[in-house]
């Protein structure tokens, strides 16, 4: 396994704050060219250049370093009503907080904004608990998951946890990843999340020793998901902000097949 991260191991950002109202326009283009004598493929294809990134979207942010122009929709109704959707059901939001959902549904487009299909998590262990659980549990029409992500197809969570102990040998610590209290709270509460392709991603930060260790002794294992519950580990080396630092991360990522079969946990 390299010792850099994938790109799902470690995503890149843009940060979005946008504050343009993607309110519907209040009048449509009649004799546009654009419109007249583009076909519809084409002009997707220019929707897609403008207000598509190829990179996840964390929301909210007080950083303005995005290349998208979602002011576009403003041009015109017909542009609001063919564009609008792409922006929204074509991206990948990161959210940090149950709450961002429900504002985000609120403050932005509300026809379009239910219509985030891909979507990422990053929840801390202790923050479960607390704010994650009641959100994916609850039926409250204003903040719940169901209420806020109606047509939401993949999601990813990703747990950030404390369970590496530097005291220990980094096999044994490997080993016992599965007892998380919170990521089986996790496993088990996605259980009541229907039609959604969930995949869990259970981050730790590890010494250097250790990363060293297993870069050595694990990384040629790591780079295949083992078939009998589709377990991925990931070795990750993530340089910081000041120069020369870096972060050492290990990564267990868990697909969760269907609501109903939940590796590892059960109910009981």
């Amino acid at each position: 396994m390299s010792e850099t991260t994938t790109e799902l191991a470690t995503p890149k950002y843009i940060y979005t704050s946008d504050r343009v109202d993607l309110s519907q326009p209040r009048k449509r283009q009649t004799g546009s060219p654009f419109f007249h004598h583009l076909p519809q493929d084409i002009r997707d294809r220019i929707y897609t250049f403008l207000l598509v990134s190829e990179v996840t979207i964390r929301w909210p942010s007080g950083k303005f370093h995005h290349n998208l122009a979602p002011a576009f929709l403003r041009t015109c109704r017909q542009a609001y009503d063919e564009a609008g959707p792409i922006l929204y059901k074509r991206n990948v939001y990161d959210f940090l907080h149950p709450s961002d959902c429900a504002v985000f549904r609120a403050t932005k487009d509300r026809n379009y904004a239910s219509q985030v299909e891909e979507l990422t998590f990053r929840i801390r262990d202790t923050d479960f608990a607390q704010l994650w659980h009641r959100y994916f549990q609850t039926t409250d029409p204003v903040w719940s998951f169901a209420a806020n992500l109606p047509n939401l197809k993949n999601l990813l969570v990703v747990l950030q946890c404390s369970w590496w102990n530097a005291r220990r040998l980094p096999e044994e610590n490997l080993k016992d990843w599965h007892r998380i209290p919170e990521l089986k709270q996790l496993c088990l509460t996605m259980q009541n999340v229907n039609q959604v392709h969930v995949t869990v991603m259970c981050r730790a930060r590890i010494p250097q020793e250790h990363f060293d260790f297993l870069k050595r002794t694990y990384a040629s294992d790591m780079d295949e998901s083992a078939p009998t519950n589709n377990i991925l580990y990931n070795l990750c080396e993530t340089r910081m902000q000041s120069p020369g630092s870096k972060m050492h991360e290990i990564d267990v990522l868990l697909e969760l097949l269907s609501p109903k079969d939940v590796p590892l946990y059960s109910d009981a």
